[in-house]
């Protein structure tokens, strides 16, 4: 039997204290359940909804089928109709206040708008791939960056097992055997003894 009813139809001379310390309520709750029974029967065992019976912070309806009227007109000119760009004209039609981006963002998803995407990939499903002993393989890379005098190439060296980076030198270009590229290999492979293989990203 539900506490709130066993509250309910205990008898008159009952050990309220006793009764509280048997089924794990306050005083205050007993009397509490009490109370709301002789006051309403057993409609008033039923628990209420604490929630406020008005929300100010909700958006107005007016406001929200301007947010839709204005989604299905841009969707017509193909053109954007994302929330920040609702967002924008909102205030520019002169709406105030203007409702954040969030706030658009949630009435086009209650108003069934925007269609949920699957969800990405979880990062634990990935397998990281690793060579089974140093020297097994090399990644090499080559990555365009800025400096004071311009475009360089950052090449760099990585023993795939240990993740040591063996080399990693700033070239002015780089082709498929640029010196710089060979003679760092070659000072690599006499320092790190010789790679089984090496692989370019």
């Amino acid at each position: 039997m539900d506490v709130r009813l066993k509250i309910a139809v205990a008898s008159p001379g009952t050990n309220v204290s006793e009764f509280c310390r048997t089924h794990g309520v306050t005083r205050p709750t007993f009397y509490f359940w009490r109370a709301r029974y002789e006051a309403e029967g057993v409609e008033g065992l039923v628990p209420r909804s604490r929630a406020p019976h008005t929300n100010p912070r909700r958006i107005r309806p007016e406001v929200e089928d301007g947010i839709v009227g204005l989604r299905k007109e841009r969707e017509a000119l193909s053109v954007d109709h994302g929330p920040s760009t609702i967002q924008w004209h909102l205030g520019r039609r002169g709406w105030r206040p203007v409702p954040s981006v969030a706030t658009v963002w949630r009435v086009l998803v209650r108003r069934g708008f925007v269609v949920a995407a699957p969800r990405k990939r979880p990062k634990s499903s990935y397998r990281r791939f690793e060579a089974a002993a140093p020297n097994e393989l090399w990644q090499a890379d080559c990555t365009d960056w800025v400096i004071a005098t311009g475009l360089v190439k950052i090449m760099s060296f990585e023993d795939d097992h240990s993740r040591v980076a063996l080399r990693v030198k700033a070239l002015a270009e780089a082709t498929a055997t640029p010196p710089g590229r060979r003679s760092a290999k070659r000072r690599d492979a006499g320092a790190y003894r010789l790679v089984s293989s090496a692989t370019t990203a």
